[in-house]
């Protein structure tokens, strides 16, 4: 909770100085009829405990279901992998049959995208690759840090330390003045919420 807290006070006391009004990025949904799914780890630098979360939105951008998972001891490489596994779980679990992917991690998007992602030495990337192979229509997206606001929040946000996935059928409140701001404003191409 501290994560999320530390973030949701940088996020409200943020401003957007004009020379970066022509540079700014906000989160875009998918086509008409289809999921977005939006996921992002995190690593606590200071203990290298990691969670990842994500969120499942309409092409309107309205809530579906948002979630997050405490790995544990991970690497930030491991975190985005394990959001993106637990977000296409979810979303064939929900029987979800068009869904965008959208990434902040290059290093992530590569692997999973890549021809030998079923062959990975990764065991995580052969997880998704076999997501990947099912019979819906998934596309994977690298987008911007800053267009991932939320799902940064959700990956910080109270991960039961179990391990079990924690899914939330609307969104926690400390989350829907983040959620107002990304469909009432875009965000500066550089702002960091952890300042």
């Amino acid at each position: 909770m501290i994560w999320a807290q530390h973030y949701l006070t940088s996020f409200q006391t943020a401003s957007i100085s004009s020379s970066a009004a022509n540079d700014l990025i906000q989160w875009r949904p998918g086509e008409a009829r289809w999921v977005t799914l939006n996921i992002d780890g995190a690593l606590n630098p200071s203990s290298s405990i990691g969670s990842a979360g994500g969120l499942l939105r309409d092409h309107e951008g309205s809530w579906l279901l948002g979630f997050n998972k405490h790995l544990g001891i991970s690497s930030t490489l491991e975190a985005e992998l394990w959001g993106i596994l637990e977000g296409l779980r979810l979303a064939w679990l929900h029987g979800f049959e068009r869904v965008q992917c959208q990434t902040d991690s290059s290093e992530a998007y590569d692997l999973i995208t890549s021809r030998d992602a079923s062959s990975s030495p990764i065991s995580l990337v052969r997880a998704i690759a076999d997501y990947t192979s099912k019979s819906w229509m998934l596309d994977y997206v690298l987008i911007k840090r800053e267009a991932n606001f939320v799902v940064d929040f959700l990956a910080k946000f109270h991960p039961v330390l179990d391990g079990s996935t924690s899914v939330y059928s609307v969104a926690p409140a400390p989350l829907m003045l983040i959620l107002v701001r990304t469909y009432m404003a875009p965000f500066p191409r550089h702002c960091d919420p952890m300042i």
